[in-house]
């Protein structure tokens, strides 16, 4: 009976150390979407920041 026991709680471990790394690894993996967003921002207000630049120059 104590061996059934003992392997029940080492699979539940098992289950719960599999469930942490699914979890982060999908929180790294939304970090990474995260930090990809900020930098496609970043990129499109330096791109609109040009495109005014670009306007005032052909304006005068």
């Amino acid at each position: 009976m104590k061996t059934r026991l003992n392997d029940q709680i080492m699979s539940a471990r098992l289950l719960k150390e599999a469930s942490d790394r699914y979890r982060d690894t999908k929180m790294d993996q939304n970090y990474q979407v995260d930090a990809y967003r900020v930098e496609v921002t970043k990129r499109q207000l330096q791109v609109s920041k040009h495109q005014r630049l670009l306007m005032r120059v052909v304006r005068q």
